[in-house]
């Protein structure tokens, strides 16, 4: 197919369709003259996608407007000089119609379509920053009680001359274990919820493995971090002064 040609004036009753109606009706770039329609197409396009990735594409048919049928227009403005644009279109249009005329970016039309899941957002990154606080004080209190719940084998390693670095490995590697319990129970919690949190969309990305061995090693490493300075600690206390304790 081809662009509507200005210099044709049938091209004012032509029609140019998108991909989602030609594949409907059957037709390529090939066979479009084919078509037996009383709009005369003309071409076929991309597909555009001009709502919320929520809603499908659906087929769309472009047409020389008359003037008067005209009820919205697009402006191609040099960046930085948004807003000065706006205003001088505004102030124009105003003195034909100063009731029924509106001027919008698109960056606002973008976040009008997508205000919510803006928000959405925030309030996931607020309460995932709140969880994390927590969880990493919950994982030093873990990695304490655990360290002191050991002491007393910890001392006694000390005794048949195992090194500082030797416990704190032994001790750390562990408590990695509850680090990769904790993983294999919200891991499939957490894809069953984002699957059906992306069926609201009709456009959808795929959850990547990389995610999920993100979020563990930064897991194992805050427990790593907490468990080695409560470990390093216990180590080097002399060993007798906890078998005492005992």
């Amino acid at each position: 197919g081809r662009d509507f040609d200005p210099d044709l004036a049938s091209d004012s009753t032509a029609t140019i369709i998108n991909e989602t109606l030609a594949g409907r009706l059957g037709v390529n770039g090939d066979n479009i003259h084919e078509l037996t329609s009383p709009q005369n197409v003309i071409g076929i396009m991309k597909d555009v996608q001009i709502h919320s990735i929520r809603e499908k594409i659906e087929p769309m048919t472009l047409r020389i407007s008359k003037p008067q049928y005209i009820s919205s227009f697009l402006a191609r403005v040099t960046p930085g000089t948004e807003q000065s644009v706006k205003e001088s279109i505004a102030s124009t249009f105003r003195e034909f119609d100063p009731e029924f005329f509106e001027v919008y970016t698109y960056g606002e039309i973008m976040k009008g379509m997508y205000e919510e899941e803006a928000r959405f957002g925030t309030i996931v990154v607020v309460f995932g920053l709140i969880a994390l606080v927590v969880a990493m004080l919950g994982v030093f209190g873990l990695s304490l009680f655990l360290s002191n719940e050991l002491r007393f084998d910890t001392s006694i390693m000390r005794v048949f001359g195992a090194s500082g670095s030797n416990i704190i490995v032994k001790n750390t590697s562990r408590y990695l274990l509850y680090v990769i319990a904790g993983n294999i129970i919200s891991i499939p919690l957490v894809i069953i919820i984002m699957k059906q949190w992306l069926q609201e969309f009709a456009f959808k990305v795929s959850i990547t493995p990389w995610v999920f061995i993100v979020a563990f090693f930064l897991s194992a490493t805050v427990f790593i971090i907490t468990t080695y300075f409560n470990t390093s600690r216990l180590a080097n206390i002399n060993p007798v002064d906890n078998l005492r304790q005992e």
